[in-house]
């Protein structure tokens, strides 16, 4: 359930039933949206299911940008204030990624511009059609193009470099101290049922409520 900003999906599983039918796959969007101030709730008005994937985050430039590493964005954006454009996702991992970016750089947000996109595959089309200077991915979103050429991956955010990306130095090492993440998971609504709970609303279910079912489910947990 896409839109406003990946709220309209938690929000629905936030009200929904905890009946076990509902659940939401998310990632760090849901504290950074209330710290956005889009929504008023944040990890705590779910139940946690599990930690699917932890990417890491790569700044990156189209193949035709003079730009070769992050440690050059920085005079980019002080030799053209004011021109320079980022993408991102308003209240989304990336809007907060530029955020931190520029604070560790040294760069004034007064000097860029942050152009909004509603989703990924639209930043990626963007940045392919060079009508931004950079945008954040990572090997999910923008492994193919990183490989193929289509783009060039300016550092990586995290404290070593990527196996499969070995060439491309850290942030760190290009002295931006900064590391950036994107834990994406599964969730349910808050007071999901245990499974005893489970149990019992099969049981009183209509098809249960028969002779032959309730036969059959005396004789299945007398024998667990």
């Amino acid at each position: 359930m896409a839109g406003a900003g990946a709220t309209l999906g938690s929000r629905n599983v936030k009200d929904a039933d905890p009946d076990g039918y509902t659940l939401l796959g998310s990632h760090d969007t849901i504290a950074l949206s209330k710290l956005a101030g889009t929504v008023d709730y944040s990890f705590d008005a779910f139940e946690p299911i599990a930690l699917l994937t932890q990417t890491i985050n790569i700044p990156t430039a189209h193949a035709n940008h003079p730009v070769q590493s992050a440690e050059e964005i920085a005079d980019y954006v002080s030799e053209n204030p004011g021109q320079v454009r980022f993408s991102m996702i308003p209240s989304s991992t990336d809007h907060f990624f530029w955020a931190q970016f520029f604070q560790e750089a040294g760069i004034d947000m007064a000097d860029v511009r942050l152009v909004g996109y509603p989703d990924t595959g639209e930043q990626v089309s963007a940045l392919m059609a060079e009508e931004v200077d950079f945008a954040m991915f990572n090997l999910p979103s923008g492994g193919a193009f990183f490989e193929d050429g289509t783009f060039r991956a300016l550092g990586i955010a995290h404290p070593e470099r990527l196996d499969s990306m070995p060439d491309v130095p850290t942030l760190r090492e290009q002295g931006i101290e900064m590391d950036h993440s994107t834990s994406r998971g599964v969730f349910a609504p808050k007071a999901r049922p245990k499974k005893s709970s489970i149990l019992s609303l099969m049981l009183t279910s209509r098809p249960w409520k028969t002779k032959k079912y309730r036969a059959v489910s005396k004789t299945s947990l007398a024998r667990s």
